[in-house]
């Protein structure tokens, strides 16, 4: 099992922001020190690191903060494989956490077709979730203080992930995320 997890940054942060994101980010087991967050079962992913526009995207709306993602593809047999995939940016202040939510809840986290808005338990200070029947996949954007985190669930090949099931998945993880920046 193998989760990439890489860092994208722009401005040194203040005094009090968690200075690495890659500290709070779901991994596996092979990151030493580090407990696993995903099946033993789970495959080896790339997700490659944070692109530069995402540092240039954050100038764009005068936050500042540094990113990490993570990636994993988990068996189900077959061709059939649940992913699951987030991003974490950790900022100074809960103003820029602030800035950053509402911007990835205008791009990355906006309703597409086929979303239904979801209920989850509280896992921050502001969250929006959504579940995709069609696409088998659901969405959640957290700001957790100074803390922005978002986790995608998704069905690969044949797997099939009831809204039911896409819900079970997005709790499950997001605890495990919400507890790791919560220690960060």
């Amino acid at each position: 099992m193998a989760v990439l997890a890489a860092v994208s940054g722009g401005a040194a942060l203040a005094a009090g922001a968690p200075a690495n994101p890659l500290r709070i980010v779901l991994t596996p087991s092979e990151f030493p020190g580090t407990p696993s967050d995903f099946p033993a079962n789970a495959d080896p992913a790339d997700a490659g690191p944070m692109p530069p526009s995402f540092a240039r995207k954050l100038r764009g709306i005068h936050a500042v903060g540094r990113g990490a993602r993570f990636f994993a593809s988990i068996p189900f047999g077959p061709e059939r494989a649940q992913t699951v995939s987030g991003l974490v940016v950790t900022t100074p202040s809960p103003a820029q956490a602030r800035k950053v939510f509402a911007w990835q809840k205008r791009t990355a986290l906006r309703a597409r077709s086929g979303d239904s808005a979801l209920r989850l338990p509280r896992f921050g200070d502001e969250q929006v979730a959504f579940t995709n029947g069609d696409a088998d996949s659901g969405r959640l954007l957290v700001r957790q203080n100074r803390v922005v985190w978002r986790l995608e669930i998704g069905a690969d090949g044949a797997l099939s992930l009831s809204p039911a099931r896409v819900r079970v998945e997005l709790v499950k993880y997001a605890t495990k995320q919400r507890d790791r920046v919560g220690k960060g």
